[in-house]
C-alpha cells in the first residue's frame, strides 16, 4: 500500500517534533553555572565569585523590576504578551525586510524573547533556518509550562551583556555598582539594547552608537506613555558607564568560605553590613599602623551575637588566608575557663590564695610576663593579671585531661592530641585554637548567663552559672593585665569582660571581649607565623577589640548575679579560703555553690610564743603558763620569700628559742631552680677576670641551714630572714642540697654554663 505524500510529510514533521522535544527535555536552565553571591542580613551584596565557566552570571531569586522588563520587551519583543512563543507577525516582517534588503548586512531575525532564551539554552547555536525551527518548537513547548513573567526573568538572567558579563543583574553590578532594582530608566534601556550588540558596552567602542540605540528605545517608551516627557529628557542626558567595576568585596574571606560550600548560590548571611564596614575600617587602620611600626601585617576580627549565635562581622585584613579559621597557638586566652572550672569543682574560691613561686616541671619552667613572683596571689588576680605560674599550678591541680575534655565540650575541635602530649603548657598556648571556635565558646558561657532563671536555661551545663558569673566578673576587672600599662587607655570604656593572650615567640596576639549582647574576638600577627618582638595581646589586639566594641550599638547592661546558684560562706580575711576555727578574721563572701566544699584555710597555724612574743617555744622548754597562743598567717618558705617583698605587713615566724628545737623547720630552694641552666655573670671588678659565683638562695622556717654541693659539705648559714651561699663551681651539672637542724631538706639539680 502506497503512503501518500501529505501523510509522509505529516509523519516526518511529527518525528522531527518528537526528536526536538526529546532534545528539549534533556536540557535545563539549571545546567548553566552561575556566580556565587553573598549578601548581608539586609540583602546588601557583600561579595561575589565568578561562575565556574568564567562568566559573571547571577541566579535570579526575585521578580524582574518593572522598568527593566518594560525596556527588554520594547527592545526585543513588544508583542511578548500577545504570542505563544513564536510571533508569526514578527517572522513575516523579518522575511519581508530581509528579502527587500538583500544588499544590507543587517538581517532581521523575528525571534521572540522566548526563542532567544531557547537559543541561549541550546548553547547559542548558529543562526540558520534549521536552528530557528528547533528554537521555535522549543519556545512553543516552553510557553506551555511557564508564565510570561518567569520567561522574561530567565531571559534577563541569561542575556549576553558584554565581555564575560551575562544577565542584567550581573551587568548592573559590573557597570553601575548596584542591583538592577536600583537602576534608572536610562540604565535599564542601556542594558536592554545590549543583547543584540553586547560589544558596544566596551569603553572606546561605538559609544555614540550605543547612546543612539538607548535614546531611541527611551523615545519609544515615551511615545507609548510608559515614561513621561520629563523622564525621557532627563534620561537621555545620563552618561554611559566608563568601564566595568569590581564586584563588592566587603567580606572576601567569608565569600570564599561560602563559595566553597554553596557554589553558584545566592547566600543570605547574618552579617550586619554597616557593622562589617565599620569593623573592616578599624582593622585596616590598625593593621596599617602595626605594619609600619613593627611589621605586623595581618589581623582577623569576629563579632558574634550572644543570644542568636549569628556572625555579625567577619573581617580578615592583610592576608588572603582566612585567619578566623586558622589553627594558632592560644596563648593565655583560655585561662578564664580554668578559673571557672576550679570554682565549679570546689577547688578554690575567687579570693583563695594560689602559690606564685618559681616552678619547674621536668624542664618546663613557666614564667610570669614580668619575670617576677608575688609568693601568693588570689585566684581572681591570677585572671586579672594573667599570671602564668599560678595558672600552671591550677591546671595540674584540676587535671590536664579533665581540662582538655572541658575545652572540647565547649566546642574547640583543634586539640586532637592527648593530655600527656600537651602537658601543663596547654594553659599557656601549648595547644592551638581557632578564633571562631574560641569566640563561640565564650558566647556559649555568656548565653547561659543570659538565660539564667528562664525556661531556656541549658540542662547540659558545662560550667555552673555562679562560676561563669565570677569568670566574667574577673575578666572585667581593672587591675590588669601585667604585660603592659597600656590597658589604662581602655579605662573609660563601658564594662566589658575581656582577656588577652600572647603566644610563645610573640607570633600571635589575641583579645576577646564579652558583654551580654556581643562577643568580639581579635587575632593579630603574621599569617606566615613570623613573630615580632613587643607584639602582645594587650598592645596589639586589645586596642582593635575595644574600638570594635565602641562601634557597636548595644544596651550596655551586665549580668545579674545567679543567686540561686550561690551560697554565703565565711572566708579567711588573709587567705581567702573557707575560714577555719583558728582564723582570726573572716569575711562573708557569696560564692558559687560548689565552693562550700573547698578545703578550709591551711595558712593559719596555732603558734606558741614566749611572753614577749619574740620566740617560738614548746612545753618541754618553757612553762605552759607563760606561753602565748596565737593563730599566725604562715606561708611556706618559698611563698614567704616573695610575698614579704610586696607585703610589708607580713609577720614571719619568730625564731625558735634556744633549746626548743623540736619544731619542724621547712625549707625551699629559691635559686637555682631544678633542671635549669645557670650562666654566672662576669665580674669586671676583679683583677683576674674571674666569674662571680652562683649565689644560691634558700627560704626556710629555720635559723640554721646546712649546705651540700655534689654530696660535699659546704658549711652552715644562720639567718632570721633568708639564706644565701656563694657557689664557686666549674662548668657542668651539679646537685645542691640543703638541710635544717630539724631534718627537713630540699634538693635541686642544675647545670653551670660558663660564658665564652
Amino acid at each position: 500500500m502506497r503512503i501518500r505524500p501529505p501523510y509522509l510529510t505529516i509523519i516526518v514533521f511529527a518525528f522531527l517534533w518528537i526528536v526536538t522535544l526529546i532534545s528539549f527535555k534533556s536540557c535545563s536552565i539549571t545546567d548553566i553555572p552561575t556566580s556565587t553571591l553573598v549578601y548581608s542580613s539586609d540583602t546588601t551584596l557583600i561579595g561575589g565569585r565568578i561562575a565556574t565557566d568564567g562568566q559573571w552570571r547571577i541566579k535570579s531569586n526575585t521578580p524582574l523590576p518593572h522598568r527593566m522588563s518594560q525596556c527588554l520587551i520594547e527592545a526585543e519583543d513588544h508583542r511578548f504578551y500577545r504570542h505563544i512563543g513564536v510571533d508569526p507577525i514578527a517572522i513575516a516582517r523579518a522575511i519581508r525586510h530581509n528579502t527587500s534588503n538583500l544588499s544590507s548586512s543587517r538581517r532581521e531575525g523575528g525571534s521572540t524573547i522566548t526563542m532567544q532564551l531557547m537559543r541561549i539554552l541550546r548553547g547559542n547555536q548558529k543562526r540558520n533556518i534549521g536552528n530557528k525551527i528547533i528554537e521555535s518548537i522549543w519556545a512553543l513547548h516552553y510557553e506551555i509550562y511557564h508564565t510570561k513573567e518567569s520567561i522574561i526573568q530567565r531571559y534577563a538572567a541569561l542575556a549576553p551583556m558584554g565581555g564575560n558579563v551575562v544577565g542584567v543583574e550581573a551587568a548592573a553590578w559590573r557597570y553601575w555598582g548596584r542591583s538592577v532594582a536600583h537602576l534608572s530608566w536610562a540604565e535599564c534601556a542601556t542594558l536592554a539594547v545590549l543583547p543584540n550588540s553586547p560589544s558596544l558596552i566596551h569603553p572606546g567602542r561605538n559609544r555614540e552608537l550605543l547612546v543612539n540605540r538607548r535614546n531611541n528605545l527611551l523615545l519609544r517608551l515615551c511615545s507609548q506613555g510608559i515614561i513621561d516627557r520629563e523622564t525621557y529628557e532627563l534620561s537621555i542626558l545620563e552618561e554611559l558607564p566608563e568601564r566595568p567595576l569590581p564586584m563588592p568585596s566587603y567580606a572576601p574571606h567569608l565569600t570564599d568560605k561560602m563559595a566553597s560550600r554553596h557554589r553558584g548560590d545566592n547566600i543570605i548571611t547574618d552579617i550586619d553590613a554597616d557593622l562589617q564596614v565599620r569593623v573592616a575600617n578599624i582593622a585596616r587602620r590598625h593593621t596599617r599602623i602595626n605594619a609600619s611600626k613593627n611589621y605586623v601585617n595581618d589581623a582577623a576580627i569576629l563579632v558574634i551575637d550572644v543570644n542568636t549565635g549569628k556572625t555579625l562581622a567577619y573581617v580578615v585584613e592583610g592576608t588572603s588566608n582566612d585567619m578566623i579559621c586558622a589553627h594558632r597557638s592560644t596563648g593565655s586566652i583560655l585561662k578564664p575557663f580554668l578559673y571557672a572550672a576550679m570554682m565549679d569543682d570546689g577547688r578554690i574560691t575567687p579570693e583563695a590564695l594560689v602559690a606564685d613561686v618559681p616552678l619547674n616541671l621536668g624542664g618546663f619552667s613557666p614564667k610570669n610576663f614580668s619575670k617576677k613572683y608575688s609568693g601568693a596571689v588570689t585566684a581572681r588576680s591570677v585572671i586579672e593579671k594573667s599570671l602564668n605560674v599560678p595558672m600552671v599550678r591550677m591546671v595540674l591541680q584540676y587535671d590536664i585531661s579533665r581540662f582538655l575534655l572541658m575545652l572540647k565540650r565547649l566546642g574547640l575541635t583543634t586539640m586532637t592530641r592527648s593530655a600527656d602530649d600537651y602537658g601543663a603548657s596547654i594553659i599557656l598556648g601549648g595547644a592551638e585554637g581557632r578564633l571562631d571556635e574560641i569566640c563561640q565558646a565564650y558566647r556559649r558561657c555568656a548565653k547561659q548567663l543570659n538565660e539564667y532563671g528562664s525556661n531556656e536555661s541549658p540542662k547540659d551545663k558545662i560550667l555552673s552559672d555562679g562560676s561563669l558569673w565570677y569568670m566574667f566578673d574577673a575578666m572585667s576587672g581593672l587591675n590588669r593585665p601585667e604585660e603592659e600599662e597600656e590597658w589604662r587607655y581602655f579605662d573609660s570604656m563601658h564594662r566589658v569582660a575581656w582577656k588577652t593572650g600572647t603566644s610563645f615567640g610573640n607570633r600571635d596576639a589575641w583579645a576577646i571581649g564579652v558583654t551580654p549582647d556581643y562577643v568580639v574576638g581579635v587575632w593579630v600577627g603574621n599569617a606566615s607565623g613570623e613573630g615580632r618582638a613587643g607584639m602582645t595581646g594587650v598592645a596589639y589586639a586589645a586596642p582593635i577589640m575595644f574600638d570594635v566594641v565602641a562601634s557597636i550599638r548595644e544596651n550596655r547592661r551586665w549580668w545579674d548575679m545567679p543567686l540561686d546558684d550561690m551560697e554565703y560562706i565565711p572566708v579567711c580575711h588573709d587567705s581567702g579560703w573557707p575560714a577555719s576555727d583558728i582564723c582570726p578574721s573572716a569575711d562573708t563572701l557569696l560564692v558559687p555553690r560548689n565552693c562550700i566544699e573547698t578545703q578550709i584555710c591551711h595558712y593559719h597555724r596555732l603558734v606558741h610564743l614566749s611572753e614577749d612574743g619574740i620566740y617560738r617555744v614548746n612545753n618541754e622548754c618553757y612553762p605552759v603558763s607563760k606561753m602565748q597562743h596565737r593563730a599566725m598567717f604562715i606561708l611556706p618558705p618559698a611563698q614567704e620569700y616573695y610575698y614579704k617583698m610586696m607585703h610589708a605587713e607580713y609577720e614571719p615566724l619568730p625564731p625558735m628559742m634556744e633549746g626548743c628545737g623540736s619544731s619542724t623547720g621547712s625549707v625551699d630552694i629559691i635559686f637555682p631552680e631544678n633542671n635549669t641552666s645557670v650562666v654566672p655573670v662576669h665580674d669586671m671588678s676583679t683583677e683576674d677576670g674571674r666569674y662571680s659565683p652562683v649565689v644560691a638562695q634558700v627560704a626556710a622556717n629555720s635559723q640554721e641551714i646546712y649546705w651540700h654541693i655534689d654530696d660535699n659539705y659546704l658549711g652552715l648559714t644562720t639567718s632570721d630572714i633568708g639564706h644565701t651561699m656563694p657557689l664557686f663551681l666549674p662548668a657542668g651539672k651539679h646537685r645542691l642540697t640543703v638541710v635544717t637542724p630539724e631534718g627537713s631538706s630540699a634538693s635541686v639539680q642544675f647545670e653551670v654554663i660558663k660564658k665564652e
